[in-house]
């Protein structure tokens, strides 16, 4: 069993205990994370059916963008923001009351997707203002408004209640927050590398060229990251999350370690 912590967590915590929920969870999660990333992969299966073994050039790609690229860009945004909303509610089912209800967790995640497709749109465009401006401000702010989904799905906050639900959790927590998230990206590129470093011969070997066979077998490889992978991501986010709030509801409470 699983039991969320009661008080604020270390960052050394936190991912031993993020790391444990995905163990918990893992195939409870995985049907969905492998949706996900398939869901994930339709534009570039798209794109690669189109291009076929013809290198992949900007005037290519240009060609491309017509409606029916539109629309599965679309219906994978919507549909992944959907299984998203699942996932988050089968994880708080997990943890909070040890059963999976599908019902419960499909109407929940119903009443979240205009809210996330809303603000997932919103994010985008803050991000881009924020990336054009200068690069800091962009990391600023996605870290700050990491965790809309999770106010949306879980707090049943709206889009823009959700972006603002997560800047001011994480605002007055930001670097340790970013310490969080960033030792979690690297460790996944370490172990994508390490995974990868038997075929680096191999890939050596491959026309730098990108074509859409290429494409296509990158997006299987993120396929299988994402499937693999995503139930930790979301555990470890989900406590942090859960860390947070914590934190907020009691300000200058110290690090404790709690065992899960």
């Amino acid at each position: 069993m699983f039991e969320l912590p009661v008080r604020p967590s270390p960052p050394p915590q936190l991912w031993m205990q993020g790391i444990a929920l995905g163990v918990h969870g893992f195939r409870k999660l995985f049907l969905f994370t492998t949706i996900a990333g398939f869901l994930g992969l339709l534009p570039t299966l798209y794109t690669a059916m189109r291009v076929g073994d013809i290198p992949v050039t900007p005037e290519v790609m240009r060609g491309l963008l017509d409606a029916r690229w539109g629309l599965v860009e679309a219906m994978a945004f919507v549909c992944g923001n959907l299984v998203q909303a699942i996932m988050l509610a089968r994880l708080d089912n997990m943890v909070r009351r040890q059963a999976v209800d599908f019902r419960s967790e499909w109407q929940r995640a119903l009443r979240a997707l205009l809210p996330l497709v809303v603000s997932s749109l919103v994010l985008f465009v803050a991000l881009l203002v924020g990336y054009i401006l200068l690069i800091v401000p962009g990391v600023i702010l996605t870290v700050s408004l990491v965790f809309f989904q999770y106010a949306v799905v879980l707090d049943g906050k709206g889009p823009i209640q959700a972006l603002n639900r997560s800047h001011t959790l994480v605002w007055g927590n930001w670097w340790r927050t970013f310490l969080v998230l960033i030792v979690m990206a690297l460790v996944l590129v370490g172990i994508v590398i390490v995974v990868l470093a038997p075929f680096a011969g191999l890939l050596a070997l491959r026309s730098s060229e990108e074509t859409g066979r290429s494409m296509l077998e990158k997006g299987v490889l993120q396929l299988v990251g994402t499937a693999v992978f995503a139930p930790f991501v979301l555990g470890i986010m989900y406590l942090q999350y859960h860390d947070l709030k914590l934190r907020r509801s009691r300000p200058g409470t110290p690090d404790m370690n709690v065992p899960a």
